[in-house]
């Protein structure tokens, strides 16, 4: 969520700015649709082009391809408005606090703007236009970030603190269980045709029969695995769940220590695996993972701060989102 909401704050300068002149220029021409209001807080208001092009920017760094999925549509443009409120917020907070922007900071995302559209003919041509938008978007944005430095600016919390944080929260500092896990892997080649599969599968099969009348895993890896861990007798070590693709995984999890698997097609070909020791899950002690609990701690605390910030703020404020953005109808 941090990083999310920094993120869209950055967005919006792109897309507003390298926009501005247009906006202005469809409101003149009388385009009721793009300077229609589909966010208001209080006397601050987002016309519908300026929110289309802040939307078309946080899906495309959101979403591989600039897609959004059918089914989040609807939530995600409603998570936006609703980020985009909490901003115009965080804002004014910022500008009744006597927040004053970072100059330098100005200056230099001026700049990084100009490094990096310096071989754009259309940023050449409308850059005059554009940087008194872009700079103050940028102040919006220093602002905004300051304001979270400042809401989220706490002590250190003591021993006894953390230590508390700890006690309540023990699945967070607890090594999951984790067994050691054996492989038997026959190889077939990428492209090959079902033939090749049958007929792995019943060398795998054969292999199970052997182990399961007396033969050692160990040496039938070293014999017939074609994985690197063949030399090892197959032994990949202890492994935590997870490790490994979730259909072995929940094929290897009905296992008991010493027993071997049904042949498993895998994506290098047909395997075997056998469950050793398993180790059980442990909690760590406090002073192996007291640095963790202090960072997890602020962490929270800073969340819980900025969620609290943000919800008075909503409070006091009259929020309207057009129903297109709010709905809920997912």
């Amino acid at each position: 969520m941090n990083q999310w909401f920094q993120r869209l704050v950055k967005l919006i300068c792109l897309a507003i700015a390298l926009a501005a002149g247009s906006s202005a220029a469809a409101t003149v021409a009388g385009d009721n649709d793009a300077a229609a209001v589909v966010i208001k807080v209080d006397d601050d208001a987002i016309g519908s082009a300026e929110f289309k092009r802040i939307f078309a920017e946080a899906v495309r760094y959101k979403y591989y391809h600039g897609r959004v999925p059918e089914a989040e549509l609807a939530r995600f443009r409603r998570q936006v408005a609703r980020d985009l409120v909490d901003q115009l917020l965080v804002h004014r907070e910022a500008l009744r606090q006597n927040l004053v922007p970072d100059r330098a900071r100005i200056e230099q995302g001026i700049a990084d703007y100009d490094r990096r559209y310096a071989a754009s003919p259309a940023w050449q041509a409308q850059r005059e236009r554009i940087i008194p938008h872009l700079a103050g978007r940028l102040e919006r944005q220093d602002l905004i970030e300051q304001m979270r430095a400042r809401v989220e600016s706490l002590p250190q919390p003591d021993r006894a603190q953390v230590h508390a944080y700890y006690r309540r929260n023990p699945e967070l500092f607890t090594e999951p269980s984790r067994s050691r896990i054996a492989l038997i892997l026959l190889a077939v080649a990428p492209g090959a045709g079902q033939a090749e599969w049958d007929k792995a599968l019943a060398r795998a099969s054969e292999l199970r029969r052997r182990v399961d009348a007396g033969e050692s895993f160990t040496t039938l890896a070293r014999q017939h695995s074609t994985h690197a861990s063949a030399t090892d007798g197959g032994d990949l070590g202890f492994l935590h769940r997870g490790r490994l693709e979730e259909r072995v995984q929940r094929a290897i999890a009905q296992l008991t220590p010493g027993q071997v698997s049904e042949p498993i097609r895998v994506l290098e070909g047909v395997a075997l695996f056998r469950i050793g020791d398993v180790e059980p899950a442990q909690l760590k002690s406090f002073d192996e993972v007291s640095a963790r609990a202090e960072e997890l701690w602020l962490r929270q605390a800073r969340l819980r701060n900025w969620e609290n910030f943000l919800a008075r703020l909503r409070a006091g404020a009259n929020i309207y989102l057009d129903r297109s953005l709010d709905s809920s109808d997912d």
